[in-house]
């Protein structure tokens, strides 16, 4: 059913459904983990505005602490990336709980690796390895 609906369709439907966790208050690690890998399916479409924004924010917070530090921005953003990366994925660890703002601090995430805004090359190729990922099994497993 999944595999007919394309892959964006499919990243709209994990998010949908992690929206209506959310919104009931429900599943909480599931619904962060869920709200990740559906924004990473959609692409570059949908979070382009949001995707936007958080460059211009995280370029104008990197350059003005880079000043203060006196380090380069890409430093400073790098720092926020890895510092998400380590309150998610620690939140959504089977001996952890994940909180209201895991669910925020998962899309955030999403769409910094979604827009490639990270200064790390692995996180920025994910998408396209989960796309090629999603395609090789569907392929291989609907021929």
């Amino acid at each position: 059913m999944l595999s007919a609906l394309g892959q964006a369709g499919t990243g709209f439907v994990l998010v949908a459904l992690s929206a209506a966790m959310y919104w009931r208050n429900r599943f909480a690690t599931i619904r962060a983990v869920l709200v990740f890998l559906g924004i990473l399916l959609m692409g570059g479409g949908v979070a382009t505005i949001a995707a936007r924004f958080i460059g211009f924010l995280m370029g104008l917070l990197g350059a003005t602490v880079g000043h203060w530090l006196g380090v380069g921005t890409e430093a400073v953003v790098g720092a926020i990336v890895v510092i998400l990366a380590f309150v998610v994925f620690h939140d959504w660890a089977p001996k952890n709980s994940a909180k209201k703002s895991t669910y925020w601090m998962s899309a955030v995430l999403a769409v910094i690796i979604v827009a490639g805004l990270t200064p790390f090359g692995v996180l920025n190729n994910l998408p396209a390895n989960l796309t090629n990922g999603n395609y090789s099994t569907v392929s291989y497993h609907g021929g």
